[in-house]
């Protein structure tokens, strides 16, 4: 790395979760701003190839039409309506083979082929209020959902691993697959449920709570199985996972909830503040026979069992500033391995700030900081009931921004 004229830098500093390594000398990270740059210096003459599992083009399109209608019968009042959503998706992939490139590169390709699909997705809704008193508001809601998945699920394709060849040591041959799309997967359905009850104690303050239910009609997740790929004549029977469409299921909480505004006590300098804050329980059970070691059900992924915000604000004819303080219990990210080990993100809180100034009445300068405190994400993999293992950390910092807003 000297000969070809890189700076270099001893390594002793890995961070604070890393302790006991030795030194080391490494390249400077800035000398991979130009990763082609450093390429052609090392190894002379490169040429950039397809990886075919990650190449594609995807294009989805989609019409949404709308209808909707209020009405109010005496005390309540509510909204009827139903959303129609049209949908194609057209996706040209990659046709992977089992033969791998020289030194561990990507995987030869046999061509492209387009793959569409369409689907017609119909949406009712229904929502209501009912104002039981001039300080006590029922509301009910139900509704049909749908989200569109990330595009990445529709257009890429078979990745195929290779593994010494135990007959012939110059030769590779296909040892394991997986594969993050498939066309055919379903976008995440539900049908929501949500009932609440809110109690206004001042011209800017209420209690509320309430209760949901989210039944998913479908959902994607991994499943192993084994396919057949052929690799310079012969046929490999190789096991892997790739995406499935995951049926049943259900995510249901408890919502409670405080906006208090001080201007309905006090009319001094404290009439200025307010508090916001809310707690959801929210338990969740994947459906199907997967679970984790200790025979626990996993929970739908990225779902915290508790989550609650914490938010004190200022608000001046011209000055605003928050600070919110958000908190969550572990949740779980995926299972890992032959063995089911479940990875957990343990449970966190990040603090964020924002204070604003209307410079006039259409011009607003701001500034904010993001994760405030610089709370890292740790994940482990949970081995046995009480037993966890460190995984991965993503050492995370404080983001900060200013900026104008202008409104024409």
């Amino acid at each position: 790395l000297d000969h070809f004229g890189e700076k270099l830098q001893f390594v002793t500093d890995l961070g604070k979760y890393a302790k006991g390594i030795p030194g080391f000398w490494a390249v400077d990270p800035t000398t991979f701003d130009d990763p082609e740059g450093f390429n052609r210096k090392a190894f002379n003459d490169i040429k950039k190839i397809i990886a075919p599992a990650n190449s594609y083009t995807v294009t989805l399109d989609e019409l949404s039409s709308y209808l909707v209608g209020n009405f109010v019968a005496g005390p309540v009042s509510g909204t009827l309506g139903v959303k129609v959503i049209e949908s194609e998706v057209s996706a040209n992939v990659y046709q992977s083979t089992g033969v791998q490139r020289a030194y561990g590169g990507s995987h030869y390709y046999t061509g492209r082929e387009t793959n569409k699909k369409s689907r017609t997705d119909v949406l009712p809704s229904l929502n209501l209020a009912w104002d039981v008193t001039t300080d006590v508001k029922l509301r009910m809601s139900a509704a049909k959902n749908k989200q569109e998945l990330d595009l990445f699920r529709y257009g890429s394709s078979l990745n195929v691993f290779t593994g010494p060849d135990p007959d012939d040591s110059t030769q590779r041959i296909p040892s394991g697959w997986n594969s993050q799309a498939d066309i055919n997967l379903d976008p995440w359905l539900s049908t929501n449920y949500d009932i609440s009850a809110e109690y206004y104690f001042g011209e800017a303050s209420m209690f509320n709570v309430g209760a949901y239910l989210v039944e998913i009609e479908s959902f994607v997740e991994q499943k192993e199985s084994y396919i057949d790929v052929v690799s310079r004549g012969k046929t490999y029977n190789i096991k892997g996972d790739g995406p499935v469409v995951g049926k049943g299921g259900e995510v249901k909480g408890l919502e409670l909830g405080a906006k208090v505004a001080f201007s309905d006590f006090t009319e001094n300098f404290l009439s200025n503040f307010g508090v916001d804050v809310n707690y959801t329980y929210s338990p969740s059970e994947r459906p199907g026979l997967a679970s984790d070691v200790t025979g626990e059900k996993y929970p739908f992924a990225n779902n915290s069992e508790n989550t609650y915000n914490f938010i004190v604000w200022y608000q001046q004819d011209k000055l605003q500033a928050r600070v919110a303080v958000n908190g969550r219990d572990d949740r779980f990210v995926q299972d890992y391995g032959p063995l089911n080990q479940a990875v957990f993100a343990k449970g966190t809180t990040y603090v964020d700030l924002n204070v604003s100034y209307d410079v006039v009445d259409d011009v607003t300068l701001y500034a904010q900081i993001a994760n405030l405190t610089s709370e890292d994400e740790k994940q482990v993999y949970r081995l046995a009931e009480g037993v966890e293992q460190a995984s991965f950390v993503y050492d995370n910092e404080a983001r900060y921004s200013i900026g104008v807003r202008a409104k024409f």
